[in-house]
């Protein structure tokens, strides 16, 4: 399914917003009808809505982009039959010329990840098309958060969302006893990512950026996926030395401004003593294996 917003139908749940001439009554009605969806509204139904929200995804206000985007979360995750309609909208959407919609479009590809990898799962082999161009859509956005959050070119909130976008992507394609792949997805994707998130903490491209991936890294794909440990210490390590560096040693070569380089240093530390402790306290069988390496 190719995304056109000349596919959104002219009859349907959501056709009455997108005739509404005002911008802020647009969005004002897609969080009504997104509270409908969230409060048990019927999930048959509200996937009819799928096409008429392509037009809404394609609005030229970007605050209804926004709307839109977080409506076809909840929508996705209540009717994942409709993400081969969906997705091709959202990939298109982490191109758009506004950052705060950009931002949003992340946060929504995250949500929708676990339903679009349990659709692949499900589709058996080989994979029907439509399926095939899913997991297609969700490795194209993978590589593309993994560009994002690396980018001077992006601002921290779109670099900051694109690591949680990240985060998302290895929890969803590891198992916690620290296997291979699961819900459809592709233990290689985990492990590339986790590599890329890895490689952000000894490069990073602003503190904010390196703050999050800290956190990233220690306190949810390592508490969650043992197997990652190992890597996860080695990364915080490394850039414990390049932030710290002991006595007579080299200069930094992470610059951090003096304004956050205490926090940031702080945070680092009790990263490292909550993970070297974790590790610690786990049997050897966890460690190692999928994204672990």
């Amino acid at each position: 399914v190719k995304f056109s917003p000349t596919m959104a139908s002219s009859e349907g749940p959501l056709a009455a917003i997108t005739s509404e001439a005002d911008a802020s009554r647009r969005v004002a009605l897609l969080e009504e009808a997104q509270a409908a969806l969230s409060s048990g509204a019927d999930a048959g139904a509200a996937a009819s809505a799928a096409t008429d929200l392509l037009g809404l995804l394609a609005d030229s206000d970007a605050a209804v982009r926004r709307a839109a985007l977080a409506y076809a979360e909840d929508l996705g995750s209540a009717a994942p039959s409709v993400l081969p309609t969906l997705l091709p909208a959202l990939r298109a959407l982490l191109g758009d010329g506004s950052p705060a919609v950009v931002k949003r479009c992340l946060l929504s590809c995250a949500g929708l990840l676990r339903p679009a990898l349990a659709l692949v799962a499900a589709g058996g082999e080989p994979l029907p098309e439509a399926l095939a161009e899913v997991r297609a859509l969700v490795d194209g956005m993978r590589t593309e958060a993994a560009e994002m959050m690396a980018s001077a070119a992006r601002t921290d909130a779109v670099r900051t969302q694109a690591v949680k976008f990240c985060e998302a992507l290895v929890l969803a394609c590891t198992n916690g006893g620290g296997g291979g792949g699961k819900d459809g997805g592709d233990s290689a994707w985990a492990d590339e990512t986790l590599g890329r998130l890895t490689a952000l903490a000894t490069a990073p491209p602003s503190p904010t950026v390196l703050s999050v991936v800290i956190s990233s890294l220690a306190q949810s794909i390592g508490r969650a996926r043992p197997a990652t440990l190992p890597r996860v210490v080695e990364a915080l390590s490394a850039c414990q030395s390049r932030l710290m560096p002991a006595p007579g040693a080299s200069a930094a070569q992470i610059s951090v401004p003096a304004a956050s380089r205490a926090n940031v240093q702080q945070s680092l530390k009790s990263a490292l003593l909550s993970v070297v402790k974790h590790l610690h306290s786990l049997p050897a069988e966890q460690l190692g294996g999928g994204a672990g390496g």
